[in-house]
């Protein structure tokens, strides 16, 4: 790529260059250092939602050149006056730094502007965090039923399902699975998660009798089984399986949806698989550091979010308590 060429990301998250005579967006630079589809989508979201608080249309239009300590400080007092979360005003200023710091690489501003910026305080406090871990019947409310329909796609749901919970992968990571990401030998599935991590995850006997079951159902219906192709696969009216044609993160999510309101499931959300399933290994008296390793976090700071033992396990603790 050349000192003209100018980064483009479209919606999807897919990026490509144009060639032209002008300098590259700093705030797209920074899409850039993400090093997934995910987090580019994240990050674009994130950009647009503070450039429309500088008065931007989105990230493309927004003069971030013209911003200075003062902004957004003034930008930080707003969201705080709004009562929105700490989290969330911090995760901002993250990425607004992230645009200043590449801006400064660029010696579009000076070493003064830049650690002005740099010094600006976090937020402080703290909010309850959202999501949940499902309980026992829940869980298996969402792998009985698929499985009762009788149909092959309720068997790969049910697979999906399985992995979702009893291995801690994301969607993400779900839809990118291939065959030569299982390995029978050990009863394991290897892959590349978010971060450009690579880490093994292995599976109980009920996780892998129902991801082998859909693998021998998906094979026997495409009459064909490549180790490149997707291990959960798009199916068509007639269940007819198209083996090379991978679910997608976004059919996962929509699957997940309307399964559990199929089953009156409340508050549900696809990502509360993954907290089910640190919750559980913490549950069962598995060490935190474990728990992080398997969930494929770098810090287990990260991990402890996941913990929803919550209050229900405090009292079962304290009542054991004696003076």
């Amino acid at each position: 790529m050349s000192q003209n060429d100018v980064i483009v990301l479209d919606a999807s998250g897919a990026i490509s260059t144009e060639v032209k005579n002008e300098t590259a967006n700093p705030a797209l630079l920074y899409v850039l250092t993400m090093s997934t589809k995910q987090s580019r989508e994240k990050i674009v979201q994130i950009l647009n939602q503070v450039a429309r608080e500088f008065g931007a249309c989105d990230l493309m239009s927004c003069r971030w050149e013209s911003l200075n300590r003062a902004a957004v400080l003034a930008f930080k007092t707003r969201w705080e006056v709004q009562n929105k979360s700490p989290a969330t005003i911090n995760l901002a200023l993250t990425v607004i730094r992230g645009v200043f710091k590449q801006m400064w690489l660029s010696e579009v501003i000076s070493d003064r502007e830049y650690h002005g910026v740099l010094a600006i305080r976090p937020t402080r406090g703290k909010r309850e965090l959202r999501g949940r871990a499902l309980t026992a019947l829940e869980s298996s409310q969402l792998i009985s039923t698929c499985e009762s329909e009788g149909t092959v796609k309720g068997l790969r749901d049910a697979a999906v399902f399985a992995v979702g919970l009893g291995c801690g992968l994301r969607r993400s990571e779900i839809a990118s699975l291939t065959n030569n990401n299982i390995h029978a030998a050990d009863q394991s599935i290897s892959l590349i998660g978010k971060g450009n991590k690579e880490r093994k995850v292995f599976c109980s006997p009920d996780v892998w009798k129902r991801l082998t079951n859909w693998m021998q159902c998906r094979d026997e219906g495409a009459g064909t089984s490549d180790p490149a192709d997707p291990v959960f696969c798009s199916i068509r009216k007639g269940d007819h399986i198209k083996a090379n044609e991978p679910l997608t993160d976004d059919g996962i999510y929509r699957m997940m949806i309307r399964r559990a309101e199929q089953m009156g499931i409340s508050e549900f959300s696809p990502h509360d698989l993954r907290r089910t399933y640190a919750t559980r290994l913490l549950q069962m008296g598995g060490d935190i550091n474990i728990v992080r390793q398997a969930m494929g976090h770098a810090s287990i700071a990260t991990t402890q979010r996941y913990d929803k033992r919550g209050e229900d396990e405090v009292r079962r603790l304290t009542s054991r308590l004696v003076f």
